[in-house]
């Protein structure tokens, strides 16, 4: 895809356990702390501005670092949306990840986004 960001998104995600929501991403970034494991993540657009319908969000998911390269499991594939502007995943392992989110508006990317997923164990 052509880049021409003349629009904006924004994401979160929310951080649960057991499925009770344990925090936002952007606010335990904010106070310098990691995501730990065992976590399901809930990545979501938060806020899309200056773009007009129809558009498409993918996702990028960006799994590095030694563990995911002991697992076999570095992640870096552009993913379609699945609907609802949210990409469900786990924090199965520690790394310094990250998203990022891609809004296409006919065949360029108009809005991009990216938020870091530092997990733990």
């Amino acid at each position: 895809y052509e880049m021409n960001l003349y629009g904006h998104v924004s994401i979160e995600c929310e951080i649960r356990k057991n499925n009770l929501l344990e925090a936002l991403l952007s606010n335990l970034l904010g106070e310098g702390h990691d995501i730990s494991t065992n976590r399901k993540l809930r990545f979501y657009v938060d806020e899309i501005n200056n773009i007009s319908h129809p558009y498409k969000i993918k996702w990028k998911i960006k799994n590095v670092g030694d563990e995911a390269e002991r697992r076999g499991n570095v992640r870096g594939e552009i993913l379609d949306d699945e609907g609802g502007s949210e990409r469900f995943e786990t924090a199965d392992f520690s790394g310094p990840h990250f998203v990022e989110c891609y809004v296409i508006y006919g065949n360029q990317v108009v809005a991009r986004d990216r938020i870091d997923v530092p997990i733990h164990n």
